[in-house]
């Protein structure tokens, strides 16, 4: 049998053969990549711009080195800027929407009065939105989304790309809007009545414009309901009815004072005759 002494003995050489693998296989690609560089900087610009448009055309992320190695090179080009904006849609459709940002943020140093600098924050936008997920979780990219697409939407007020921006921003709005009526749900369906209230006030205070006020409305009429308090519920139900009086959750609010209503009528007289 094998004594932990031996065990230990062949887990140490496991562990630096492994080490000399890995540091070979860095060394390697390594140079590999430093030669590949050299071989794209020694290019002549029309050879390293006419690669990179070939190499674009079916979305290869490996024109972002040629494109990346012209603008190094040729850095008065008359081509440089297009080079910049065809980097950056390589990185989009690509999916690195982290370098998208940031090569939209270099060029918007260089060409702030650019005509195409609308297309360049729009791309910047669309990486963020690119990245929203659903209502269940963490809304942090859904805020950084708005900015930048507010951004698009207040530069750019006359350009195709405002009014997109502008059908997101509401998605996205929404979305925050979701977030919160999501976990006000929750809180209800574990009969904690005023943190649910809570997060509905927050609903109506921040995202009256929603699409889930309506509903937003409703859970205000019901949680009261459920604490007793009929005449909060009355309020809200009344709001729903005057700006909402064709939405579901009208009908669903009428209903449930309704029968709320009975229910305490009920009662009453049943103590009365007692």
């Amino acid at each position: 049998m094998w004594s932990m002494n031996a065990f230990s003995i062949l887990f140490k050489k496991f562990l630096v053969v492994s080490i000399i693998v890995l540091f070979t296989t860095i060394f390697i690609v390594g140079c590999n990549n430093t030669q590949e560089s050299e071989k794209f900087l020694a290019m002549k610009e029309s050879d390293l711009y006419k690669e990179a448009l070939k190499e674009s055309s079916s979305g290869s992320i490996d024109a972002v080195k040629k494109l990346s190695a012209m603008i190094q090179v040729y850095p008065k080009s008359p081509n440089i800027e297009k080079a910049q904006i065809l980097k950056a849609y390589i990185y989009y459709i690509n999916e690195k929407f982290d370098d998208v940002v940031t090569t939209v943020n270099e060029y918007e140093l260089q060409y702030k009065h650019s005509s195409n600098l609308a297309y360049m924050k729009y791309l910047s936008a669309m990486s963020y939105y690119s990245q929203l997920v659903d209502e269940g979780r963490d809304q942090k990219m859904t805020v950084e989304a708005m900015l930048a697409l507010k951004e698009v939407m207040e530069k750019f007020p006359r350009t195709e790309y405002a009014k997109d921006a502008k059908w997101k921003y509401d998605y996205a709005f929404n979305l925050l809007a979701g977030k919160e009526i999501a976990v006000g749900r929750f809180y209800l369906k574990q009969n904690n009545h005023v943190a649910a209230i809570n997060r509905f006030k927050t609903v109506l205070d921040l995202y009256s414009t929603s699409v889930f006020t309506p509903e937003t409305l409703y859970r205000m009429c019901e949680a009261y309901i459920a604490l007793g308090v009929k005449s909060e519920a009355t309020v809200y139900a009344a709001v729903l009815a005057k700006n909402f009086p064709n939405s579901i959750w009208h009908q669903k609010a009428y209903t449930l004072l309704n029968s709320n209503l009975s229910h305490y009528i009920e009662v009453t007289n049943n103590k009365k005759s007692d």
